[in-house]
């Protein structure tokens, strides 16, 4: 278990021997401080990237938009979540929000990533697009339906936060039982390298 900032839940656990298996499910059982508390969770079949385009920017001649094309299995009832690591940055972010959220998906479709760099990323003043000539790791994870909705809301929450939207806001979803909270998950992990044409 350790503290990670740059996740949410920041507490994180990482197992060196536990390798999960595509297509199956897993318990967890926590006993800490009198309580025990349970959940469980499924790890989805990956879905490979079948093809990257490129799009240009109408900001800049020099920027421009990636788009992936994945092959979907409806049956399969998969989520994904993409994240883009530019080379100059040396670390991974995510296009905001879950594609396939709502499970309804199938055959070919084309997703647009739109990553959000930090101020501190040397790519800041390019924003959400790619320069011509940079190097890309694109990651995509599958995760099932439960999870799929933990970080849809986490996604929306955050973005309320953001804006300093005040009111009311609908508690994230979670597959641990009270009286923890946060998400269980596994996720099918593929890579895909491009050098941004």
């Amino acid at each position: 278990m350790k503290w990670d900032k740059t996740k949410f839940p920041p507490y994180v656990y990482r197992g060196t021997e536990i390798v999960g298996e595509e297509g199956k499910s897993y318990d967890l059982k926590v006993e800490y401080g009198g309580y025990t508390v349970y959940s469980k969770t499924f790890l989805p079949y990956g879905s490979k990237i079948d093809s990257v385009s490129y799009t240009p920017s109408i900001k800049s001649d020099t920027l421009k938009t990636i788009s992936v094309w994945l092959n979907i299995d409806k049956s399969k009832k998969t989520a994904f979540r993409f994240f883009t690591k530019k080379r100059k940055d040396n670390r991974f972010v995510e296009t905001a929000f879950v594609f396939n959220s709502s499970l309804n998906l199938s055959s070919a479709n084309k997703f647009n990533l739109s990553p959000k760099p930090n101020k501190t990323d040397s790519s800041f003043h390019e924003g959400s697009f790619f320069a011509i000539g940079d190097t890309v790791d694109i990651k995509i994870m599958a995760i099932d339906s439960i999870t799929s909705l933990f970080f849809t809301d986490l996604s929306v929450y955050s973005t309320i936060a953001e804006n300093m939207i005040s009111g009311e806001v609908k508690p994230l979803k979670s597959n641990i039982t009270a009286p923890g909270f946060g998400i269980w998950y596994g996720s099918a992990v593929n890579y895909y390298r491009c050098i941004v044409k």
